[in-house]
């Protein structure tokens, strides 16, 4: 049984389209997960784990975590839901795949070197953490192919979805 851990840490900020993003396939995945094949956790900040039903598989949201995550080699899959999120495995254990939803940084910091180099570095460091990325469009797998270091991960391009009931 496959154990995954969904990360809706960004849930913090409900005014943006990320809080929605994980709000959306979080409670997707929670729909149409098949128990009998794999067992999804949601980390979840304390305010919005209501926004997820009855379900109970919740790991609350400690900041804390963003130095050490004790639990994480429990998991086979971790799924970072955001590219300069620090909160990643403590273990190597987990299978990690990262959500890029752009690189805006390149463009907004160009004239700020320092503050452009430490979210390239943030962002690089997540890259090489990954298994697998996932970007929201061909235009954000192409920035990420253009401006970052990939070495033998898989980058998969999942548009976002759009759910009428949000």
């Amino acid at each position: 049984m496959n154990k995954i851990l969904f990360d809706c840490e960004k849930m913090r900020y409900p005014n943006t389209g990320v809080y929605h993003y994980c709000k959306s396939l979080g409670n997707t995945l929670t729909k149409t997960i098949d128990p009998g094949k794999e067992e999804l956790s949601l980390y979840v900040p304390p305010g919005q784990i209501h926004q997820f039903g009855s379900y109970k598989n919740i790991v609350r949201y400690n900041p804390l975590q963003k130095h050490y995550h004790p639990g994480s080699s429990k998991y086979d899959v971790w799924h970072c839901t955001f590219q300069t999120s620090r909160y990643l495995p403590s273990s190597s254990k987990p299978r990690v795949v990262l959500t890029v939803h752009d690189l805006n940084y390149l463009y907004e910091f160009r004239n700020q070197p320092e503050v452009f180099n430490k979210f390239k570095k943030r962002i690089q460091q997540n890259i090489d953490r990954s298994e697998t990325i996932v970007a929201i469009s061909n235009y954000v797998a192409g920035d990420i192919r253009a401006n970052l270091t990939i070495k033998d991960q898989a980058i998969v391009t999942i548009y976002n979805g759009w759910n009428a009931s949000d």
